[in-house]
């Protein structure tokens, strides 16, 4: 099965919604896609420069790496999520694709 470019229109009717962190022998974890915005392509990339931030709830931090994601209409797929910000027990990540 080809792998699937993810573009900043795969994503953007999708804020405000939930993703699990789905991955073996982990609890699930629920992130709510709080942003899709379009970053500047400065290298004239055939796909547009986007960021995506999610925030989860809970007493932890999720470190930097690539997570195995579901999401209801799109499925499984892996994003790279850097833990960006901390308020209260809410913790922002952020996906970039250049």
């Amino acid at each position: 099965m080809a792998e699937r470019q993810l573009t900043i229109d795969l994503f953007k009717d999708k804020a405000g919604q939930v993703w699990t962190i789905d991955e073996p022998e982990a609890p699930p974890i629920e992130l709510t896609l709080i942003e899709v915005e379009p970053l500047r392509n400065y290298a004239k990339l055939q796909r547009e420069p986007f960021s995506l931030l999610f925030t989860t709830t809970g007493n932890f931090v999720l470190p930097q790496r690539t997570y195995g994601l579901k999401h209801a209409t799109l499925g499984a797929m892996e994003l790279f999520m850097v833990p960006i910000g901390r308020e209260g027990d809410v913790t922002t990540y952020q996906s970039l694709f250049n």
